[in-house]
């Protein structure tokens, strides 16, 4: 296997005050091993995609934890020790999150990692953090899979998509009435998982899949045949049970398969970004969208997060943003709760109970958080509304 280049960014804090007292600190990635000059910070780490066709997630999740730390950093940090953020691009590829978590695990200054998005990365990524028994708090990594497994240093702010998946498809058939549902999904662990949901959930809210249909996820371009077969199913709605990249690409040739007709489209977070809407045009106007995070909530965590979001990015925060910033705030709390040590923190991180921009967070057994409920949206004139009828009719089923 050749050699695969990794990009890496350069170790930073998240304010030029936190920079210059980091001044002491040297870094040199050698030989693989990494040596650090300085024990008066906090340094974790995070591997996320910040390029290829999942970077939106990935450099929104990074928002939203450099905005908690520049928060906590300038509020005193954790014990009075700043925290120090390195960040990896792992692409949303399971090879290239390998390369990042062996580069993590080598840097014995690292004493968590944070922000994970992407579920098939980070299943390729947790036997490696096993190994030394890192902690990793994932933000949207959502695949079932991941607490399934059993990995005794894993926690996500996000529910998984045993509740996600399935509210798409319970939304469709049982809320709006479309009974013959067709799936459109990637080739690995997410689309397999999501496809499998879809599948039992369906049965048993009395729809059918008519159609599944799976494409190769940054490769597939022209889906023009995967359409076809999807139209000739005659479902009553499309379930799309992907990035939104691949998503966005579908949905913009989907009404010439359809004949010039829109077919309603029904999918989860990760098509509530503006890239999906950007790319799919005009035929993603209607689509249903459920998600764990309402950027209208008015929760004062909420709020103040939301105020601090738009003030510093210009920007409308989603739930990958939310989602990252929560991240933080666990872990800080974890720290604390653990009075103030970061080794052994895993129990800490799991005994956390946190109230945060996302709502309650509360960790099971297994690190799935268990305190998320799902908010349905729909886009509207290219913005996504919230809709509190359909909300209502969702969890009174």
């Amino acid at each position: 296997m050749s050699h695969i280049s990794l990009p890496i960014l350069t170790r930073h804090s998240s304010t030029a005050s936190a920079r210059a007292a980091l001044g002491a600190v040297m870094v040199v990635w050698a030989t693989g091993q990494a040596f650090a000059a300085d024990t008066d910070t906090i340094h974790i780490a995070s591997s996320a995609p910040l390029t290829g066709p999942a970077a939106a997630y990935g450099i929104e999740t990074m928002n939203g934890l450099h905005l908690a730390i520049d928060e906590i950093n300038k509020a005193g940090g954790i014990g009075g020790k700043q925290i120090e953020l390195t960040e990896l691009d792992d692409q949303c590829d399971p090879t290239q999150a390998a390369t990042a978590a062996n580069r993590i695990i080598s840097d014995r200054s690292i004493v968590a990692v944070v922000g994970n998005v992407c579920s098939s990365a980070t299943l390729a990524q947790m036997p490696i953090f096993g190994r030394v028994k890192l902690p990793v708090i994932a933000a949207t990594a959502s695949s079932p899979a991941l607490s399934k497994k059993g990995f005794a240093n894993f926690a996500r702010i996000i529910p998984n998509d045993d509740l996600q998946g399935a509210g798409s498809v319970e939304l469709g058939t049982d809320v709006l009435g479309y009974k013959k549902l067709a799936v459109l999904y990637p080739s690995d662990d997410y689309g397999q998982v999501l496809l499998d949901i879809a599948k039992d959930t369906a049965a048993k809210t009395g729809g059918e899949i008519v159609a599944s249909e799976t494409y190769v996820s940054g490769s597939t371009n022209d889906f023009s045949s995967l359409l076809a077969n999807v139209a000739a199913a005659k479902p009553d709605a499309l379930f799309l049970a992907g990035y939104y990249a691949d998503m966005g690409a579908a949905v913009s040739q989907s009404v010439r398969a359809f004949g010039g007709e829109k077919i309603p489209l029904l999918a989860n977070a990760q098509t509530q970004v503006p890239e999906y809407v950007d790319l799919a045009g005009k035929a993603a106007e209607g689509t249903w969208v459920t998600n764990v995070y309402d950027v209208h909530n008015p929760s004062p965590q909420n709020q103040a997060f939301v105020s601090a979001y738009e003030a510093t990015f210009d920007a409308t925060p989603g739930v990958q943003a939310a989602a990252g910033y929560d991240n933080i705030y666990v872990l800080k709390q974890a720290i604390e709760d653990n009075g103030g040590e970061t080794s052994d923190l895993m129990p800490a991180i799991l005994a956390s109970k946190y109230d945060g921009a996302m709502g309650p967070i509360r960790f099971d057994e297994t690190g799935d958080n268990t305190g998320g409920a799902l908010v349905v949206l729909q886009l509207k004139n290219g913005s996504w509304d919230f809709d509190e009828t359909r909300t209502e009719e969702l969890h009174a089923d």
